[in-house]
């Protein structure tokens, strides 16, 4: 929209107005509450009329379609205003200190006055209340499981579609690849490279939405308190908005999609799709800047490469008017739109009953006498449906072009004759553009290692270090551009993360004797250690803080920096029983999640709403059935999510890791081997605590040679983490990839339900007590040689316990060691495997676990 600044005033007056056109206590005493908000808003300079137009149908009419969208609301209801009813929380939630909310509703308003732009006040207003005790605080007491918060936002959103088109769109909106791209990663920094990119992206897209139409319009991902959003806002607002840290930054925190509210319009969604391809664009060209190529070879190659990632979106109306006569009649024929693409006819009865409500279903309490009490305007609960078709669209257009682009690559490089490029192995090497069907190269200005010849992606993968540095500086100036391309730069490689704990070791050492100190040379190269080092250690100035392990661990220190390394560190090293060349990457990912969006997941309508009366007969045809997803319940998911995530980066770096990324419900992140299985269950509880108690996550563990490829890894890691996807969810698969090949898997539930032994525990139990205890990994390799035959027989369990306590007693007498406890553990697991195979992969994980990865050489 192009608009003045006298109109884009009026037009945030208007989402001001819409924002606040119900008082945030509301429920608390519902026959006064109209006198409250007409109160809160003279005080805040907001009227119906602006100009001399009536801006009271515009909110008004927003404010029925945002109830209707959000809540159905039933007849014959007992009122309690003291409760909230989450659709993800296992019991309500009791509503107490009124006195303290008031207290929280007059600081935020007193706030509020001080901005003389009504942009600034609605921003302002947008991101406190989302911060407030507010956001579970009932919007409706008849359907109290949406906020008042979320019908706020609901209400400003929808008051701006109606606005500026007259009609309610919903949108989706998606960029890909994602698994190909980010697994294309040779060193640890291309890994987070490439999480980073598409998160930017996203935002990149989103932030196109919120220039022309606020953040209100954005339901999913939640953008409050995003790094970004932050940045977007203290830029509108000022210093009101603190201003986020470098580390968290640096985590990819966005997916790769949003879902929105907007106006019917096609153009702001192709102005995102525009400015998410001029962003990757720009991302290119700053990896190509690094090369010898002028400014006309640089924009020729990064527009051959622009379109290599795709990006796609969908847009759909929400039907019909508010008009009640026009009502039953339009929502009759959308129904039978929406039966014909979805095929509800093809449910069984008994899939129905287990599902959310039908069309037919919504029909049938449309029409008895004793109806929905939002009946008016009823066609706005269809929303859920419309989230479906719009997955369904998107899903067909992303095949569609998945396989167009696949072709197109195929008729462009030819694998036999050209060179490709050393990470991805996928497109030709840089500089390898194509006139006619000559290859031209260009040579380097830069190489930082000479092995290596990268493609125009994965060049700027590499160099995305000095372009999010170059962002974030631009926007906050006061942090210094070259650090943070430095900080971004000096990301742990994966020996740094394996020889973690023999780093801490060292690092101790030189606490007390700091004269032993490794001396820099003259290249100034600085390398990260993972964050939990760095914050212990830091303010002691040691120099190996900085020192990459690879340059103790392997002959080249010189490679690294290093000048001199005193021989008494070396001595100390061999001491080191925790030294490892092995490290963790960890891929961990909701369940269900696309059921959870749909509201395939949710409780029933009785169970989401106060006491009712049994005899309503609308109430009767939908109480035992799912209730559908609305844009509330969407919202509260993704900020549950939002939540989930900034907690995963204190459990991920409080157990020696380093996060790669952390956006909804996916996590990628790398650690020591040590604490890999105690992270993952860590985080796994972390989302069930803030998601839903019904709520589970299954995780991909690879442990692998710091030397072994990365971008294999990063395969693995995606194959272990599907393998735990289909052995049932709720599960992870652990999977060892040794330096000759190997591969060593094991899979397990989080739980053997039976014993209610959790599997990690027990199996970092075994792993710390057989380290403890100085336990010869000989001990397990017996047993595993000893039971490899008990598969032929169905008393395998049983069988293969009498081998274990048989082993416990022998080796206890030979090496003078009670191990009843560790034969204890192994036979709670043996009962909870399901196939004699699965207690093989077992021991051999154990063993390898206990005491394979430390005499391993380097």
């Amino acid at each position: 929209m192009n608009v003045d600044q006298k109109e884009k005033e009026n037009y945030f007056k208007l989402k001001l107005l819409a924002f606040l056109h119900d008082p945030p206590l509301k429920v608390m005493n519902l026959p006064t509450h109209e006198r409250v908000a007409k109160e809160i808003k003279d005080r805040l300079g907001v009227y119906g009329e602006i100009d001399g137009f009536d801006f009271s149908s515009f909110w008004g009419d927003a404010d029925k379609l945002a109830s209707g969208i959000d809540r159905i609301a039933f007849k014959n209801v007992e009122v309690k205003p003291e409760y909230f009813y989450s659709p993800f929380e296992d019991k309500p939630r009791k509503i107490g200190n009124i006195a303290g909310l008031l207290r929280g509703q007059e600081e935020i308003l007193e706030m509020i006055e001080k901005f003389e732009s009504f942009e600034k006040k609605f921003l302002y207003a947008w991101w406190r209340f989302f911060k407030s005790d507010f956001y579970y605080i009932p919007a409706d007491t008849r359907a109290p499981n949406h906020s008042i918060v979320a019908h706020a936002v609901r209400t400003s959103a929808i008051a701006s579609a109606l606005y500026w088109g007259g009609k309610v769109s919903l949108a989706i909106f998606s960029i890909g690849p994602v698994q190909d791209f980010i697994k294309s990663a040779r060193r640890t920094r291309d890994f987070w490279a490439g999480s980073c990119i598409l998160s930017y992206l996203t935002w990149t897209a989103m932030r196109t939405v919120i220039d022309e139409y606020g953040p209100d319009q954005v339901i999913f991902p939640s953008l409050h308190d995003q790094p970004w959003m932050l940045i977007y806002l203290r830029g509108k607002v000022g210093d009101y908005i603190p201003f986020p840290s470098k580390e968290d930054l640096s985590i990819a925190s966005f997916p790769n999609r949003f879902f929105a509210i907007l106006p019917h319009d096609t153009d702001i969604l192709k102005k995102a799709e525009n400015a998410v391809k001029d962003a990757w664009k720009e991302i290119i060209k700053n990896g190509l800047d690094k090369l010898d190529l002028n400014e006309n070879e640089i924009n020729e190659i990064a527009e051959v490469y622009k379109d290599f990632l795709s990006v796609d979106w969908v847009l759909v109306d929400v039907p019909c008017g508010i008009r009640s006569e026009m009502n039953q009649k339009c929502v009759k024929k959308f129904a039978e739109q929406i039966k014909m693409i979805l095929d509800e006819s093809r449910e069984s009865e008994s899939e129905k009953a287990e599902k959310l409500p039908t069309v037919d279903d919504f029909l049938k309490a449309l029409n008895e006498k004793d109806r929905a009490y939002s009946s008016i305007y009823l066609s706005t609960v269809f929303y859920s449906k419309l989230h479906t078709i719009l997955e369904k669209f998107l899903s067909s257009i992303k095949s569609y072009r998945k396989l167009e682009m696949d072709v197109a690559k195929l008729n462009i490089y030819d694998v036999g004759t050209h060179e490709r490029c050393s990470v991805c192995g996928q497109f030709p090497a840089i500089g390898m553009i194509f006139e006619g069907s000559e290859p031209v190269k260009y040579e380097p200005k830069l190489r930082e290692n000479i092995e290596e010849l990268l493609c125009p992606i994965c060049l700027a993968k590499r160099e995305f270090h000095d372009f999010l540095a170059r962002k974030i500086s631009n926007s906050y100036p006061n942090l210094n551009r070259e650090d943070l391309s430095s900080y971004f730069k000096s990301f742990p490689s994966t020996t740094e993360i394996a020889a973690t704990f023999a780093k801490q070791h060292l690092l101790d050492v030189l606490k007390e004797n700091p004269d032993l100190d490794v001396e820099k040379g003259s290249r100034n190269i600085s390398y990260r250690a993972v964050p939990k080092l760095e914050r212990v250690y830091k303010k002691i100035g040691l120099n190996l803080l900085d020192v990459d392990m690879s340059a103790i661990l392997y002959d080249n220190p010189e490679q690294y920096g290093v000048k001199r390394i005193p021989s008494r560190l070396f001595k100390e090293l061999k001491n080191v029983e925790s030294l490892t060349n092995y490290y963790a990457i960890l891929m961990m990912d909701g369940d269900n999640i696309g059921k959870w969006l749909s509201g395939e997941m949710n409780k029933t309508f009785e169970e989401l709403m106060a006491k009712v009366n049994s005899e309503s007969v609308a109430l009767d045809t939908l109480r035992n059935k799912k209730h559908p997803m609305t844009p509330s319940m969407h919202e509260d998911f993704s900020r549950r999510l939002l939540e989930f995530s900034k907690e995963v980066r204190e459990i991920v770096e409080d157990n020696y890791g380093v996060l790669i990324y952390s956006g909804g419900d996916d996590v990628f992140a790398m650690l020591p081997i040590r604490t890999a299985l105690r992270a993952a269950k860590e985080i796994k509880e972390c989302f069930s605590m803030h998601l839903s108690s019904r709520a589970t996550m299954s995780a991909g563990i690879v442990v692998a040679h710091s030397k072994y490829p990365l971008r294999e890894v990063i395969s693995t890691a995606y194959d272990a983490e599907k393998m735990a996807k289909n052995a049932g969810r709720d599960t992870f698969c652990l999977v060892i990839l040794k330096r000759s090949g190997e591969k060593v898997e094991f899979c397990s539930k989080w739980r053997i339900s039976e014993s209610k032994i959790e599997v990690a525990d027990t199996i970092s139990g075994i792993v710390e007590f057989a380290g403890s205890e100085d336990v010869s990994r000989k001990f397990f390799y017996d047993v595993l040689n000893m039971v490899r035959e008990v598969g032929k027989t169905d008393l395998w369990r049983d069988i293969a316990k009498q081998i274990v306590n048989l082993n416990v007693k022998k080796k206890s007498e030979a090496d003078g060691k009670n191990l009843k406890k560790i034969g204890e553990q192994i036979n709670e697991i043996i009962d909870g495997l399901k196939y004699p195979k699965d207690l093989q992969g077992f021991l051999r994980v154990v063993a390898f676990l206990s005491r394979g990865d430390v005499h391993e050489e380097f």
